[in-house]
């Protein structure tokens, strides 16, 4: 996050990277985003004293068409990120999204207290 320019925030993937302006701008905007995650370090963190309004990556994304986005607002070790992501998707295949975040949670809970 850009505190001092949230347009200027942007993801770096392994193919590129994409800034919070480029997916608010009119030609990015998508239909059919059904899903997008976020499994990355404050990813949603917001600075409200610049705006009344979050300006983040998440925010972009469902701005953009996303019909759902799930990022995180704390800092979090690689590990457990990847972890939650590998749960996540496991739990997917007989789970909606909300239902297989909360078991994914739950499932990273009691893996850390092993």
């Amino acid at each position: 996050m850009r505190s001092n320019n949230p347009l200027e925030s942007m993801l770096i993937m392994s193919d590129g990277m994409i800034t919070l302006g480029q997916i608010l701008t009119p030609g990015w905007r998508r239909k059919n985003i059904n899903r997008v995650e976020l499994f990355c370090c404050r990813i949603n963190f917001t600075i409200t004293e610049i705006t009344d309004e979050p300006l983040t990556l998440a925010a972009g994304f469902l701005i953009a068409g996303a019909r759902n986005v799930i990022a995180t607002l704390w800092s979090v070790e690689e590990i457990a990120t990847s972890l939650l992501s590998v749960f996540y998707h496991e739990e997917l295949r007989q789970n909606n999204s909300t239902t297989a975040l909360q078991k994914s949670q739950l499932r990273l809970r009691h893996f850390s207290e092993q």
